[in-house]
């Protein structure tokens, strides 16, 4: 499932995969429609279950065909994560400052729990017009 939401000038974005999490799961064929250039803010994350034994961690991405496709908004150091034994994490440090009106943004998930994956992962995106 998705969601977009206007709240006080802030744009807010979600993304929700049910169930036990994989990085087969193709949560990045949920794509959110970017009507207009935003800057993104923030990003969190949560589940319902832990992943244990390795975080869980996703990738952001912008899809866009005429500026040469598929583009990651975080570096790999930076990729926005969940502990291990977490339910909840964040990132404030994006390696792109604009998603641009056209594209269409997608979640990958990188990395689950070795131990237990983790399940029911909600991801939100937090951004401002631009």
């Amino acid at each position: 499932a998705v969601f977009i939401t206007t709240l006080f000038a802030f744009e807010v974005l979600g993304f929700f995969g049910a169930g036990n999490l994989s990085t087969v799961m193709l949560l990045e064929e949920q794509r959110i429609y970017i009507p207009f250039n935003m800057q993104p803010l923030r990003v969190n994350l949560g589940t319902t279950t832990s992943p244990t034994g390795a975080a869980l961690i996703i990738e952001l991405k912008e899809i866009n065909s005429q500026l040469g496709g598929t583009t990651g908004m975080f570096l790999a150091a930076n990729r926005p994560q969940i502990a291990d034994g977490g339910i909840t994490g964040s990132s404030l440090t994006f390696d792109i400052g604009t998603l641009y009106s056209g594209s269409y943004l997608g979640v990958q998930i990188d990395q689950v729990g070795s131990t237990v994956a983790g399940s029911n992962l909600t991801v939100t995106l937090i951004s401002r017009t631009s």
